[in-house]
């Protein structure tokens, strides 16, 4: 605002000084040729003031823009990051409770499959041969089953070492909010 005071108080003292020097002569043909350079030159000033005014305030604003785009640009590269790193430490999370669900269960199906191997096997000693077979076989195929079932789902599970996250997450975009495209140079 106070930026184009010094200039406005040159362009008053020069127009004094030269309505003071017109005020001098007698003559009147003076006296309109000065009076109509000072209105067209305030006008042009005025013209001119307002021109850097506006240029001024277009340079605030672009600023101002490419700031702000800055700014958003840094928030959406955060929430990208924080996106990523709840979706790994989601998936370690569920890789540990799986872990601990499938211990639990090993270690429950393995006391299972112990007990009607012991019970085969009391029956086979015990002289029912045929029962104890078919208990042991049957505790054996329960066992095999089990083994396998839990083989397929490890495959099926991501490996916790290996995070492929980064790769089903789309790419941080850059935005440009003044609209300007960037050149590679």
């Amino acid at each position: 605002m106070f930026r184009f005071l010094p200039s406005i108080l040159a362009l008053q003292l020069v127009l004094a000084a030269t309505v003071f020097g017109a005020l001098q002569t007698d003559n009147p043909m003076a006296l309109l040729a000065i009076g109509i350079y000072v209105v067209v030159s305030s006008i042009l000033f005025a013209f001119w003031t307002k021109s850097l005014a506006d240029l001024q305030s277009k340079d605030d604003l672009a600023r101002h823009k490419d700031k702000f785009a800055k700014e958003r640009e840094a928030l959406l590269m955060k929430a990208e990051k924080e996106k990523l790193k709840v979706v790994r430490d989601s998936q370690k999370k569920i890789s540990r409770d799986t872990s601990r669900v499938n211990a639990k269960a090993n270690f429950k199906v393995g006391a299972a499959v112990a007990g009607a191997v012991g019970v085969g096997a009391f029956l086979v000693i015990g002289q029912m041969v045929t029962l104890g077979l078919l208990t042991l076989g049957t505790a054996g195929g329960g066992l095999a089953g089990y083994l396998l079932r839990a083989r397929q789902e490890k495959k099926m599970l991501p490996n916790p070492g290996v995070s492929d996250a980064s790769e089903k997450l789309p790419k941080p975009k850059t935005i440009n909010a003044l609209g300007f495209d960037r050149k590679k140079t």
